[in-house]
């Protein structure tokens, strides 16, 4: 589980950076264009895919259904690809007084 958990962050991270020519986070926040998770750096954020969607190859019901995310907010969303397409993420602080994300479910609007 552990290595999955690398895996796919691993794998989000080289998403972002092979895609650094889209719209920043700011941009698609404003546009409704993308998925939001508030965080607090160091805390861990699960990230649900929709019912029937996966990361990677694997065939399993359950197997790449779920994404975690520890970091600060990105400038840049986090790119998912799946078996029905990309979906993507942006991560911004939460305010003062606001509670951070823990779980959050994509649906499929967020492609």
């Amino acid at each position: 589980m552990k290595a999955k958990m690398s895996l796919l962050l691993a794998s989000a991270t080289l998403s972002v950076v092979s895609h650094a020519g889209e719209p920043r986070c700011a941009e698609r926040i404003a546009q409704g264009t993308v998925a939001v998770v508030r965080v607090v750096p160091g805390m861990t954020v699960q990230i649900d895919l929709p019912p029937g969607a996966h990361v990677g190859n694997e065939e399993r019901p359950d197997s790449g259904t779920k994404v975690y995310y520890k970091g600060g907010a990105t400038q840049s969303p986090l790119i998912f690809p799946t078996n029905q397409g990309r979906y993507e993420v942006c991560a911004v602080l939460a305010k003062d007084g606001e509670q951070p994300d823990q779980h959050v479910v994509l649906s499929r609007r967020n492609r």
